[in-house]
């Protein structure tokens, strides 16, 4: 008997669900989708432990770091602290003992760990009240506490379960007093349906009963303090003459427990504490429940009683006259597609008046799913444990059995991680694919074509053969059987046809037209004419004939029953019957029996017309100059309207025929209808709906031509592009595009639009689409089969949210809690609240608590005695007010769900903002006294005035003063800006001799290379008259190099012109890549020459030391080309004055007459042995370049060392420098981001340092 207890406990309690012999299980599989928050969304930990909505329909959860509220929205955490000073704040931390809803609105938690103890929260005050137990007795509080029940003294039961033993405890929250109780074994609450099934209290006495672990049912004696035996284990139970162990007790609707033993369940009254009646299956005494091992019982909402056996037998028992209906899992009443298969078990896990929900295990193994019971509908509902959502984010490697179902029965799933939220409109279609593990499922995601038959058979064509949708959404694959006897699959399905006979026809891409067997189940192929096997179109006639399009091929006409070949149109005889193409896609029989053939592709053939009575066809051109033409070649649909007219499609324009005329109008509209797409929807009185390629949307064209209304994005289309468009039974436009689906009113012209946050397919419209004879709409594609079933999509939820304001803001202080001030109780409490007079700014939050999908909850709001009217509905949850006068005020916000239903009664708050004290009774007395005072100032104000007036005359001469101030201070900075001027024309100046030098040696080579090449001309001519072409020729080669010497050496001149010029012009401030190797070598030569040529006495030796692996570098070439020229020729003039050159320069070196080749060629000096010396070096340091140019003068002293980048300080004589050259130098570098440093010793000399950030580096960088 223990041994079945403890299955019956690890069964729990069996909720039926099931179906009356009335009804049946839906063939849809119902789909339930999901949405997972964590610690990525919001909570503070993975675990929740436990759930409530509250009374005003905020969602709260337990976790191992607090309590957490949730709105939609956001998360609000309020964590436990131990040693929080604040007795009104949470001290608890780990509320894994779980949470119940008080009937007074208050939430109590248990926690664990960390010395445990109960909390209750009340979210009026938003205080806590802790209890921590405090006995010490071997019956004390072991600090886990797993909740139960508050009963109706609002005391709360717990169950203490402590590292070695189990008690049960309760709480008096007045006092705050705990009491133990020495019973073990009884186990932690299950759900809020069953609790633990070991306790509950009574509703008609309050009494509070219990089970203990040897299934002795006991009472509490509430002046004892004690539990009471009522009935022994085993022991006749009162009123029934029935012997049975109790193994679980669990509460009914009319007051009544339902204790369930071995052999049945027994009705007891806890107040007359007797059984009112038996449902046993105990032999000769009560025959009520079946022979098989009775699991549990329980009553639901409705008063029925469901009791479980063994086996997955469920009985149904009706109280009124005792009338039984057993049901077998997975049989009769019961069908279960691929559901458990091993002996199962059924526990409840949430009911509400609308149904329950239970979860089905299997007594032996690891695997779970998930029932609904709808009382409404009496209809069943089976789940996966996915609940047959594959894209559900549900943990798979655990049995969750936390639910909780909120105000508007959305289901809450709570676990360990994350919790996870019901989402009715993240999935509202079916998405249907192929599972390679079912042989039963569609067989491919490609589904290109799509035909419904007479008999509301779904057929699907598909790249890899056909499938048939059965009645209960499994799907057949269909094949033919090849010459060779062999089953072979379809190949490529372009056209599935059905004739007026109810003949199944379908043309493959692979191998020909085929028809169905219907007795076999099988298709028939027809090779009509040897070589063709791919068909594009079928169309039957009105004379019941068949017209096939053949690829490459032509037009075929054959018998509909025999499918024998009657006619051929083919590329061969073209000029006999006039169709020119073999590739036509559209074919059309209008009312008057024209069948109308087209062409797709773009090519001059398009659309032809058959004339019967000339066994021919007719070709409409497209001709620009004639109005009356169509189009383009290009047919994209061929149909007619209500009234008996042809539409012609075309890739650019629609086109209307006149039967009596034979001609073509064109809609003019090429802005909005382009290029159309080859699906339409036939409206009333001669109109179309069409759709077009990058044109407006959706049109509506007729009955003119030119009668077109445009509804496009601008009205609320989600993109203009849709190449598909069908009419359900509601009048409603379904419009797949690449931003999801969009659903046209065609009464209302109204957009509604579902996107992928819908569960729509995205990125689809090239989808076909079709409408079957039960209203739905399906959609194929690459990725899978749709089914919308749009009167379910469109179905609203009438459940209107709770609106609440949530926080309000009075100036620069945001309120939500109380503040002792202004708000006693939480703003979400509060009614009224009264404001001082500089309080007039205020603003406030508020929140829809409807969780379909909150973002989509919609909000207005008035201001009383301000606004006039509500604002627009939106989805903002503030506003704001400012500057408000003093008065009476109420502000009142509704709010929608996501569906448009609104709670129109919504929040609202009174405000009463008082006048200033200015504008009081008491004030106006002060005014008068006021006014007599204000006399007396006026006297005393015209004294002032007198005395005001010379003090502006003084103000005026000291204002003169300052601008003969500014003036002067203004002609100083010009001063400043000439003498920089003047500097940089003098740094010109210097080296202007130098550039003479440099350009004069080209110029020689110019001038001596023009006069040896003037005599050579003189030579051919001589030549040529003593007859000596190849004498001639050499000299005329020699002219050609020296024309090229020339040349190159102008080029060279004018590249040190175009350097002057560089030089000289004002820097544009733009930086670019230069070689400072080359640089610093040109202004070196540069300078050298300018000083030889205002001293030609002048010699120095000159070094250079060029890092060759210095990249390039961003900087202001004419900028940083002046700091060097200044530098060089400060060195040259401090190495003047080391000693006379004029004795050396007897030692002058051939070398330093001609320049170099190149940068990196050193300038040898022309002095011989020791004399003065200059010399520029580069170097690359890290991610700097450094750039140092030294000389052996006389070095600069200490006590000026510091002043030489001061402005207008020089050493020169008077007239001799300006004093700006080193303070330029200095700010250009700075500029460059760069230093200029100086280093100098007298008697040994002085170098300078230019260091330059490696720009091209960091770029790279």
């Amino acid at each position: 008997m223990h041994r079945k207890g403890e299955l019956f406990q690890k069964a729990l309690i069996f909720i039926g669900a099931c179906i009356f012999a009335l009804s049946s299980l839906s063939a849809q599989t119902e789909i339930i989708a999901f949405e997972k928050y964590g610690v990525a969304e919001g909570l503070p930990e993975e675990y929740v432990t436990s759930m409530v909505q509250d009374d005003q329909g905020y969602i709260w959860a337990t976790t191992q770091v607090g309590l957490v509220r949730y709105n939609g929205y956001n998360f609000k955490v309020i964590r436990g602290a131990e040693n929080a000073l604040d007795s009104t704040k949470l001290r608890l931390r780990n509320l894994v003992g779980g949470m119940i809803k008080g009937k007074d609105g208050k939430l109590w938690l248990g926690a664990i760990l960390d010395k445990g103890g109960i909390a209750s929260y009340d979210p009026e005050s938003e205080e806590f009240r802790n209890y921590t137990p405090l006995q010490v007795d071997s019956l004390s509080i072991q600090f886990r506490c797993y909740l139960l029940f508050e009963d109706s003294r609002k005391c709360i039961w717990f169950i203490n379960a402590g590292r070695d033993s189990t008690v049960v405890s309760r709480l008096n929250a007045e006092t705050g007093h705990f009491s133990n109780y020495p019973f073990t074994g009884v186990g932690i609450k299950a759900n809020d349906v069953l609790l633990n099934l070991k306790m509950l209290e009574a509703s008609a006495d309050s009494s509070v009963w219990l089970l203990d672990r040897d299934f002795n049912l006991r009472v509490l004696n509430r002046e004892k303090d004690e539990f009471e035996l009522v009935v022994s284990a085993d022991a006749e139970i009162p009123g029934s003459g029935i012997s049975d162990r109790i193994l679980a007790i669990s509460k009914g609707i009319d007051g009544n427990f339902l204790l369930v033993g071995s052999r049945g369940f027994h009705i007891w009254d806890p107040v007359k504490r007797t059984c009112k009646q038996s449902y046993t299956n105990i032999p000769n005494k009560d025959n009520t429940l079946p022979s098989a091992p009775f699991l549990g019982a329980i009553q639901d909402v409705e008063g029925n009683y469901w009791a479980q056996h063994a086996y997955g037998i469920f009985i149904l028992i009706n109280p009124e006259d005792n009338s039984t209906i057993e049901i077998k899992y997975g049989e009769g009443a019961f069908p279960v597609k691929d559901g458990l298969k091993n002996q199962i078990v059924l526990n409840p896990i949430a009911q509400n008046k609308h149904g329950f929900w239970s979860i089905i295990q299997e007594v032996s193994g690891n695997e779970w799913a998930y029932s609904y019971y709808d009382f409404s509908t009496k209809s069943f509902s089976y789940y996966n444990n996915q609940f047959n959502e594959e894209e559900n984010p549900l943990p798979t490697n655990q049995i969750i059995t936390n639910f909780l179902q909120d105000k508007t029965n959305l289901l809450w799933i709570y676990t360990r991680p994350n919790f996870y939220k019901q989402a009715p409109k993240k999935r509202q279609v079916e998405l249907i694919r192929h599972n390679p593990k079912d042989e039963n499922s569609i067989h491919s995601d490609s589904i290109y074509e799509m035909v419904e038959d007479q008999k509301n058979r779904l057929w699907l064509g598909t790249p890899s053969g056909l499938s048939l949708r059965l009645p209960n959404d499994q799907f057949r694959q269909l094949y033919f059987r090849n010459k060779a006897g062999v089953k072979s699959r379809l190949g490529y399905v372009s056209k599935i046809y059905e004739d007026r006979k109810g003949q199944i026809w379908v043309g493959s891409n692979d191998h020909g037209l085929m028809r169905l067997n219907e007795s076999r189940q099988e298709f028939e192929q027809f090779n009509f004419k040897k070589g063709i096997n791919r068909v594009n179109n079928i169309q039957e006639d009105h004379t019941g004939n068949l017209w096939v399009s053949c690829f490459n091929h032509g037009v075929y006409i054959l018998d509909g029953n025999t499918a024998k070949l009657l006619q051929e149109f083919e590329e061969g005889g073209k000029d006999e019957h006039g169709l020119l193409s073999n590739r036509i896609t559209d074919m059309y029989q209008d009312l008057r029996n024209n069948m109308w053939l087209g062409d797709a592709r773009q090519n001059r053939l398009g659309l032809f017309k058959f004339i019967q009575n000339e066994n021919r066809f007719k070709h409409y051109e497209r001709d620009d100059t004639d109005s009356l033409s169509l189009y383009s070649y290009e047919i994209r649909f061929i149909t007619e309207d209500d009234l008996g007219r042809v539409w012609v499609g075309t890739d650019e324009g629609i086109n209307l025929y006149d039967h009596e005329k034979d001609v073509f109008y064109k809609n003019t509209d090429r802005y909005n209808l382009p290029s159309l797409s080859s699906n339409y929807s036939i409206a009333q009185n001669g109109k179309l709906w069409i759709t077009s390629y990058g044109g407006g949307g959706l049109a509506l064209v007729g009955p003119g031509i030119n009668d077109v209304e445009m509804y496009g994005e601008e009205k609320g289309m989600l993109h203009n592009d849709a190449y598909h468009i069908i009419m359900d039974d509601l009048g409603n436009l379904w419009l797949p595009t690449d931003r999801g689906f969009s659903v046209f009113d065609t009464l209302t012209k109204t957009f509604t639009n579902y996107a992928e946050r819908d569960g729509f397919e995205v990125g689809n419209r090239f989808a076909p689409m079709l409408k079957t004879q039960n209203g739905n709409i399906w959609a194929g594609g690459e990725n899978g089969l749709i089914r919308i079933e749009p009167i379910k999509l469109f179905e609203k939820d009438t459940f209107p949210p709770d609106v609440l304001i949530t926080s309000m803001g009075i100036m620069d202080s945001l309120y939500e809690s109380p503040d002792g001030d202004i708000f006693t109780k939480a703003v979400s409490y509060t009614d009224n609240i009264d404001l001082k007079y500089w309080q007039k700014d205020l603003s406030f939050d508020f929140v829809a608590l409807h969780y379909h999908r909150s973002e989509d909850n919609l909000y207005s709001w008035k201001l009383e005695n301000y606004d006039d009217t509500w604002s627009t509905p939106s989805r903002e949850r503030r506003t704001a007010y400012t500057n408000l006068s003093p008065g009476k005020y109420t502000f009142r916000v509704k709010g929608s769900n996501a569906d448009g239903v609104w709670n129109e009664e919504g929040a609202s708050m009174e405000i009463y903002i008082a006048p200033p004290w200015w504008r009081t009774w008491w004030a106006y007395s002060l005014y008068s006294f006021l006014l007599l005072f204000l006399g007396y100032r006026a006297h005393l104000y015209q004294k002032a005035q007198t005395i005001e007036k010379e003090r502006k005359k003084t103000q005026e001469k000291e204002l003169q003063h300052a601008k003969e101030i500014q003036k002067a201070y203004t002609d100083l900075q010009n001063t400043q800006k000439q003498l920089i001027h003047s500097e940089k024309m003098a740094s010109l100046g210097e080296l202007t001799a130098g550039i003479a030098h440099e350009i004069q040696n080209p110029l020689n080579f110019v001038n001596n290379f023009s006069e040896v090449s003037h005599e050579m001309i003189e030579e051919v001519k001589e030549e040529l008259k003593d007859g000596d072409p190849e004498e001639a020729d050499a000299i005329l080669s020699d002219l050609s190099t020296n024309l090229e010497k020339i040349a190159h050496h102008g080029k060279r001149a004018s590249g040190i012109v175009r350097s002057m010029l560089d030089h000289s012009r004002a820097s544009g401030g733009e930086k670019v890549e230069t070689d400072l190797n080359a640089l610093c070598d040109e202004y070196l030569r540069l300078a050298y020459h300018g000083m030889r040529a205002k001293d030609r006495n002048f010699n120095a030796k000159l070094e250079t030391s060029f890092d060759e692996s210095l990249p390039k570098v961003k900087i202001i070439p004419q900028d940083i080309g002046r700091v060097l020229l200044n530098l060089i020729n400060n060195a040259f003039q401090a190495v003047s004055e080391t000693g006379d050159l004029t004795g050396l320069a007897g030692t002058k070196d051939k070398t330093t007459q001609e320049e170099p080749n190149s940068h990196n060629q050193s300038l040898t000096s022309n002095l011989a042995g020791l004399g003065p010396k200059i010399k520029v070096t580069t170097k690359k340091i890290d991610d700097k370049i450094q750039i140092t140019v030294s000389d052996n003068g006389p070095g600069i002293p200490d006590d000026i060392k510091d002043k030489i980048f001061q402005p207008f300080f020089t050493t020169k004589p008077t007239g001799e420098g300006t004093g700006l050259g080193l303070s330029l130098s200095y700010d250009i570098i700075k500029a460059h981001g760069g230093e200029l440093k100086v280093r100098s010793k007298v008697g040994e000399g002085t170098i300078f340092k230019i260091i330059l950030p490696n720009s091209i580096k960091r770029n790279k960088s």
